[in-house]
């Protein structure tokens, strides 16, 4: 999903330790698409990068800067 106006990396990265959730930051969307494509879900590059782009349960943001930087706030779940 696309981070919220007003909202900041570290308010997701905070809101996501309160939850007890596990917080991995990606330099930009590619880094983060080759990671989820690898890690467990064998999916190819552009599959996983419609995933993180169309999420809709908020386990990956999206912040709207140049380079796209992405934040994973996992939940229990991968």
């Amino acid at each position: 999903m696309k981070a919220v106006k007003g909202y900041t990396k570290h308010d997701y990265i905070m809101i996501c330790k309160e939850e007890g959730g596990e917080v991995f930051s990606f330099a930009s969307i590619d880094e983060a698409a080759g990671y989820f494509s690898m890690f467990g879900h064998e999916l190819p590059t552009d599959v996983a990068l419609d995933g993180i782009l169309n999420d809709t349960n908020c386990d990956w943001i999206v912040f709207d800067d140049e380079q796209k930087r992405i934040v994973r706030v996992a939940r229990n779940s991968i």
